[in-house]
């Protein structure tokens, strides 16, 4: 269970693809362990585990709500995207503060996916929706046209890398690439820094501790979509049991 549980600087790691075969009282316990003696103010919830909207959400379901039951804390949550507005729907009702969607070439070559990526980025608060994009280097053109198509879209893209994307030439620095596209196009910045956008995000940093929930996302943004959400619930309730989700 320690590799499906681990810590990130100030994050919890929870990995539902090593946890689906495990009780789940069992991975409640060791989540509430970790997280109540290491003080982590983000949850980041991995659950990009079956390829059909349905499993996937019934699959998640118990645990995030457990989650936003015993823990006030920032809930992040990686899953596949799905061309289904029901599905973000349902789990934007169950309290998820923010998306990283796993996002595939032949995906974006879907007709409906602007039109589904602008409800995804307009259900959630500004940069509260994220994207991984892998990189063997920073400076490679492509992973420049990456940032610049995913900013357009209001999604915030994450280089994976092994090492830090941000050394080198300063005007090779991807960070700051990235920030410069998402300040042009809009998309709020003023929590984003607390969340890794070069190099990888599943390693043990040591017990450096990040910003508490609040400062992360900003009062209003919190604010307005709790507001959303609690008009939207019964709404989506409905759609919970027409779908059987």
């Amino acid at each position: 269970m320690n590799n499906a549980i681990k810590l990130d600087k100030n994050k919890l790691i929870i990995d539902l693809v090593l946890l689906k075969d495990l009780a789940f009282d069992d991975v409640m316990k060791h989540i509430k362990l970790t997280a109540y003696k290491n003080n982590i103010d983000v949850l980041y919830v991995i659950s990009d585990v079956f390829d059909n909207e349905k499993d996937e959400f019934n699959y998640l379901k118990k645990i995030v709500k457990a989650l936003k039951k015993d823990f006030n804390t920032f809930l992040m949550l990686k899953t596949g995207y799905f061309s289904s507005t029901n599905f973000f729907d349902s789990v934007f009702a169950l309290g998820v503060d923010a998306l990283s969607l796993k996002i595939e070439n032949h995906e974006e070559a879907k007709k409906d996916f602007k039109t589904m990526i602008d409800y995804i980025t307009t259900l959630w608060p500004s940069g509260a929706v994220f994207t991984d994009v892998v990189a063997i280097n920073c400076s490679d053109e492509d992973i420049k046209d990456k940032i610049s198509f995913y900013s357009k879209l209001k999604v915030i893209p994450r280089i994976l890398k092994e090492n830090d994307c941000s050394s080198g030439e300063p005007d090779l620095c991807i960070r700051d690439f990235i920030f410069k596209n998402l300040k042009k196009n809009g998309v709020s910045v003023k929590w984003v820094m607390n969340f890794e956008l070069c190099g990888l995000i599943q390693q043990d940093s040591g017990t450096k501790k990040g910003k508490s929930k609040r400062k992360i996302a900003g009062k209003v943004a919190f604010e307005l979509a709790s507001l959303r959400r609690r008009l939207m619930v019964k709404e989506v309730q409905n759609s919970f049991d027409s779908a059987s989700l």
